[in-house]
């Protein structure tokens, strides 16, 4: 526990720190997984507005420093490329 006033406080801003990214994290991991189930039942219609969703929480959590841009954009071209696998065929 810290004893100085200072440190308490950062204790508790980065308290609320963890939880938004932890929040964030969790969102894009959802729509990550709502997007593979439309891909396995072949839902092409609804799923490029869910792409779209994804693009952005993600895009947002990069700019605000929760995920690493190199880190972002491999999720976004994992997810985009199994996408246009599946319009394709």
């Amino acid at each position: 526990m810290p004893i100085k006033r200072a440190a308490m406080k950062s204790l508790r801003s980065d308290k609320k720190k963890h939880d938004t990214n932890l929040a964030t994290k969790s969102e894009i991991k959802t729509l990550k997984k709502n997007i593979v189930k439309k891909i396995v039942k072949n839902e092409t219609t609804d799923i490029q507005l869910s792409l779209k969703d994804f693009c952005s929480s993600v895009d947002k959590a990069a700019n605000k420093g929760i995920l690493h841009k190199k880190n972002a954009a491999r999720k976004i071209s994992r997810i985009s490329k199994k996408i246009s696998f599946i319009t394709k065929s």
